[in-house]
């Protein structure tokens, strides 16, 4: 079962195409359209080739003088903008999970090295620490899961 035509020539179809379809690709049929078309577009250009020198003199000056600004306003949509602010607080939320955990952790090694009623405090806190920067990292998980799979 073939499903190419080893006979079909390309060129000679494209050449076809193009001859009963020139008139939508081309809007003149002949040179003085052409023409006429060209001195329209060339008309229409003129105020704008006009100022042409004078902005690239202002950009010049601009650039000798060391005032070149840049602007880019990356959250003119509310999208990107609201995109941002969720990833950056994910982040944030990572930050404070992760240094309660690093601070429960060092909190639980030196109550090992006291030997007083205050290192049951110590590992109490130690614990609590760990708990609420599991429960934190945890619903970060669940979240980026969340949002990875509406993407």
């Amino acid at each position: 079962m073939n499903f190419l035509d080893t006979d079909f020539d390309l060129f000679s179809e494209a050449k076809l195409f193009t001859s009963d379809n020139k008139s939508k690709f081309l809007p003149v049929s002949n040179i003085r359209e052409t023409k006429a078309l060209l001195e329209q577009e060339l008309i229409m250009l003129l105020p704008s080739l006009r100022d042409l020198p004078r902005r690239f003199e202002n950009m010049a000056e601009t650039i000798e003088k060391g005032k070149v600004t840049v602007k880019l306003d990356v959250f003119s949509e509310k999208a990107s903008s609201t995109f941002v602010n969720q990833w950056l607080s994910y982040f944030m939320l990572l930050i404070v999970g992760i240094t309660i955990g690093i601070i429960s952790v060092s909190l639980l090694a030196i109550s090992q090295f006291i030997n007083s009623a205050s290192a049951i405090y110590l590992n109490t806190a130690s614990f609590l620490g760990l708990f609420l920067s599991l429960i934190i990292l945890v619903r970060l998980s669940i979240h980026a899961i969340r949002n990875s799979k509406k993407a």
